[in-house]
């Protein structure tokens, strides 16, 4: 087996410096995992709109020179007055996002479920007609409304509703 200099088997002994390089690393990867969680990412996006508009007020009031208390006060303003106005739009944003996001990769999922399950079933035709029987038996419910049940037997009400009857293949 080949071993290239970036992997480090589990053999060898690791500098210290490198597994703290590591150990960061994780701790990155589990922060940015925790910040995308779908329940703190709108509080963290308006914690970062109202950080964008304190930062951006700060750079105007440098340019105005002002003294401290008053950049302090000004910008402690800004910093409450953003929060309250912006917290409920740029949380809902957020939430429609995160919805339209979800509802995107799910339909992306399901695509490719499905050309997954169609290559498999082009490959093997128990599976197809398996797949085709079905399409059948929901398109039929579909269309046919549910009748009475004057009928004698499950046969006589699959007959009505032109539901193909299963064939069933021995495998000797």
């Amino acid at each position: 087996m080949a071993t290239s200099s970036s992997v480090i088997r589990q053999s060898e002994p690791v500098h210290a410096g490198v597994e703290r390089v590591i150990e960061g690393a994780h701790a990155i990867r589990d922060t940015v995992k925790e910040a995308g969680a779908g329940r703190r990412l709108p509080s963290y996006m308006v914690g970062l709109t109202v950080m964008l508009i304190v930062t951006l007020t700060a750079r105007a009031l440098d340019e105005s020179q002002v003294g401290f208390i008053t950049e302090l006060l000004a910008l402690s303003a800004v910093a409450l007055l953003a929060f309250v106005f912006l917290s409920s739009a740029v949380r809902s944003l957020t939430r429609l996002v995160q919805s339209a996001v979800s509802a995107v990769s799910e339909a992306i999922s399901r695509r490719l479920v499905e050309e997954r399950l169609w290559a498999y079933a082009a490959q093997d035709s128990r599976v197809l007609n398996d797949i085709l029987w079905a399409q059948r038996r929901d398109e039929s419910e579909l269309v046919d409304e549910p009748r009475a049940s004057s009928h004698s037997s499950q046969s006589e009400i699959n007959a009505e509703r032109r539901i193909p009857t299963p064939i069933f293949t021995k495998y000797y």
